[in-house]
């Protein structure tokens, strides 16, 4: 119980970030400048950005020791991008459970809708597509994946009305374990 609650306290957190990347808008710039493969070899993933993504690491202290949430993040134009993970450490018995508590998480902390859902793998493994709106008009695009006890989100947002689907589709589907 004491993962999930982890778990779902970074997917809070994580959230509120990418909203309020979203928010900021920034210089407009084309949405489809040159992108570059990025790789994180201790995240033991690839995935194509508009740019060098910032690196932060943030422990989140438990009662099973700390979790350490890795975020990679880049904003480009008015739209936020990264991908984030922790390890969860241990069994997962219900990853289905798991994947609709962090669904619910993000639901809960944007104060959003969802607008679709799907299941999804990555090499075998499960995860989950989902869409949201959230209460300040942000639409939030997000692949959740639970490999072998670590949980990855990679995350696009965007101003709702922003026809970014394009570019949204380009970075998931770039995303690759090593």
């Amino acid at each position: 119980m004491q993962r999930f609650r982890v778990t779902l306290l970074v997917t809070v957190v994580l959230a509120v970030v990418f909203i309020s990347c979203g928010k900021k808008g920034g210089q407009e710039q084309p949405v489809e400048d040159p992108w570059k493969e990025f790789t994180s070899e201790e995240g033991r993933f690839t995935v194509n950005m508009p740019g060098q993504p910032s690196y932060n690491t943030q422990p989140v202290p438990t009662t099973q020791g700390t979790v350490t949430l890795h975020t990679y993040l880049i904003q480009h134009g008015v739209m936020a991008y990264g991908v984030m993970y922790n390890d969860v450490g241990g069994e997962v018995a219900d990853v289905q459970q798991f994947l609709d508590s962090r669904r619910d998480g993000a639901l809960s902390t944007v104060k959003g809708t969802l607008v679709s859902e799907e299941n999804i793998t990555i090499d075998g493994h499960p995860g989950r597509e989902l869409k949201l709106k959230t209460g300040d008009n942000i639409q939030y695009t997000g692949r959740h994946y639970l490999v072998n006890g670590r949980f990855y989100q990679v995350i696009a947002t965007a101003p709702a009305g922003v026809n970014a689907d394009a570019a949204i589709k380009k970075f998931l589907d770039s995303f690759k374990l090593l």
